[in-house]
């Protein structure tokens, strides 16, 4: 029932408002099609240009603490030794004792355990951009 009442008078609103005749065309169409997408051009360089300065303000407020704090940033670190890793597999290689049931002495394991801890130690050390003491 209420099916039937809301029917008649949705078609009756729409006869009175003249709408639901999406045949009419005002032929402004194309108009406003390109003045959306400029709009939309205009915004998206608009969101563009403001993010980047906002990654520019925080660029620069990183450096600042960098500074303040005399810490060196990542790429600093990184890219001031691009050869450490094979550093460290030669030092490994010419401390490296291979312990086998033939050599498994006292000496043998601790140059072995102070090799280990000597390449780990220097690792550490060069990712935290501190030389050896």
């Amino acid at each position: 029932m209420n099916f039937v009442v809301k029917s008649m008078v949705g078609n009756q609103l729409k006869d009175l408002t003249g709408g639901g005749d999406e045949s009419r065309d005002d032929g402004n169409t194309n108009e406003v099609n390109t003045e959306l997408e400029e709009e939309r051009a205009r915004m998206e360089e608009e969101r563009r240009l403001k993010h980047e300065r906002m990654e520019n303000e925080r660029r620069k407020m990183r450096q600042e603490i960098r500074d303040k704090y005399h810490i060196k940033a990542k790429d600093e670190v990184m890219g001031s030794s691009p050869n450490r890793m094979p550093q460290f597999t030669q030092i490994q290689q010419e401390e490296d004792i291979e312990l086998t049931w033939d050599n498994l002495t006292a000496s043998n394991v601790q140059k072995k355990a102070q090799g280990l801890f000597k390449t780990a130690r220097t690792g550490v050390m060069s990712l935290f951009g501190q030389n050896e003491a």
